[in-house]
């Protein structure tokens, strides 16, 4: 499914699992038969908006029939986020571990216990960036490229300038995109680490955002990184 953004299928994870469980059981940290792993098809290939309900209603059904210690997913950012707050609070909290799970806002120690991401955030790579090409002093930094007049240009069905026409309902069940999440968390980072990137930001941070799967003519997104190199003090 175009949905899934990072081709985390059960077709592909559970081989994986499997070579987990067969490694436990040969290093004699578990017997054998000890592990039984169920899967949950949370849906996500078919409606990313309806992937949350259905990602809850299969751990809460494991939970009241006693199958479940802890849980490998969710690649829906949204269903994994509901799944470990709602499992947090099941007997000393359930712990759920995920190679997904970038965005920033799940950094919350308070909101999501249990959470184990596997792969790090969006937050980590928005430091690492800030590092490389953020404004800074001179006399503080050698590696930085210094750049300060920036603007955010990513795809996102939700705020796109070339959105389609949905009707009201639609609109507000449009899922924001990982770009989105990532350029919120660098965005969020640079504000905190930098007065200056604060006080540029402080009304709004210049962004443009499109729909990549919605663009009409061969020549539209030239003419989008024209204007926005222009806006940026560049050239094109």
């Amino acid at each position: 499914s175009s949905n899934d953004k990072f081709g985390l299928t059960i077709l592909k994870a559970f081989p994986v699992i499997d070579e987990a469980i067969d490694e436990v059981v040969k290093r004699g940290i578990m017997p054998p038969g000890w592990i039984n792993v169920s899967q949950h098809d949370s849906r996500y290939w078919e409606d990313t908006t309806l992937a949350e309900r259905w990602s809850t209603v299969g751990v809460v059904d494991a939970y009241c029939k006693n199958e479940l210690d802890m849980v490998l997913g969710f690649a829906d950012s949204y269903g994994l986020a509901t799944v470990t707050k709602v499992s947090a609070g099941f007997n000393q909290g359930i712990p759920v571990i995920t190679t997904a799970g970038l965005p920033s806002m799940l950094h919350s120690r308070k909101s999501y216990p249990y959470l184990i991401r596997m792969q790090g955030s969006y937050r980590q790579m928005a430091a690492a960036l800030y590092q490389l090409i953020a404004y800074s002093d001179p006399k503080t930094s050698e590696i930085s490229l210094n750049y300060l007049r920036m603007l955010f240009m990513y795809h996102d069905k939700k705020r796109a300038v070339n959105k389609a026409q949905r009707d009201q309902n639609e609109e507000n069940e449009v899922a924001s995109s990982h770009c989105y999440f990532s350029l919120y968390a660098i965005k969020n980072y640079f504000a905190e680490a930098s007065s200056t990137f604060k006080q540029e930001w402080s009304i709004q941070t210049p962004s443009f955002p499109f729909d990549e799967e919605n663009i009409d003519r061969e020549d539209e997104m030239k003419e989008w990184l024209r204007d926005v190199s222009t806006k940026t003090n560049g050239a094109f």
